[in-house]
């Protein structure tokens, strides 16, 4: 039951405000059937950065809770690849790209064949002035994921656009999976 709840918030995690609350209320849910399950801490350590990030809500509250469940899902499962891709992510836009990246590192060494690590590694890569280098990334996490959440073609287009190839950034941010206004601004 605690992994049916899960499931259900992790494929609303941050998918638009109304169904990242619904994600943590899922997810809350799943820990409270199972306090130990560690890919549920990582997965609503998600919820509150996104809101934080995305949707306006609580700033340094969402912030603080996001850093202690990715914390808590490490501890509770230090080989668990979701638990280090959730704190490298708060890590990431904490400022803290060295801690980042090691998570990120560990996460991959963990399961190399996971494809939201390479996506969100892509982000990263075009804000350190490689876009070529962050297409790569998402296109092999496509291949890896070819029914992938929507946020992996709002990092592959904004890898075209940061490159210049604004004619793919139209076609990977025109996505329906997308359907959020920062892709139609780009």
């Amino acid at each position: 039951e605690a992994y049916e709840w899960y499931v259900r918030g992790r494929a609303l995690c941050m998918q638009s405000p109304s169904g990242n609350k619904l994600a943590r209320s899922c997810l809350i849910k799943a820990i409270a059937l199972e306090p130990s399950f560690a890919a549920a801490h990582a997965c609503l350590a998600l919820t509150h950065y996104g809101a934080a990030l995305n949707y306006g809500e609580a700033v340094d509250e969402n912030r603080d809770l996001a850093l202690a469940y990715a914390r808590t899902a490490v501890s509770l499962d230090p080989n668990d690849p979701a638990a280090y891709w959730a704190l490298g992510y708060v890590r990431f836009y904490e400022g803290q790209l060295d801690e980042a990246q090691t998570d990120w590192e560990t996460a991959l060494r963990i399961d190399p064949g996971n494809a939201d690590i390479p996506a969100k590694l892509a982000d990263w890569r075009v804000l350190d002035g490689e876009p070529h280098e962050a297409t790569a990334l998402v296109e092999k996490a496509l291949r890896l994921n070819p029914c992938p959440p929507g946020w992996y073609y709002w990092n592959l287009g904004f890898a075209h656009y940061a490159a210049g190839r604004y004619a793919e950034a139209v076609a990977a941010l025109h996505r329906e999976e997308l359907g959020r206004l920062p892709a139609k601004r780009i």
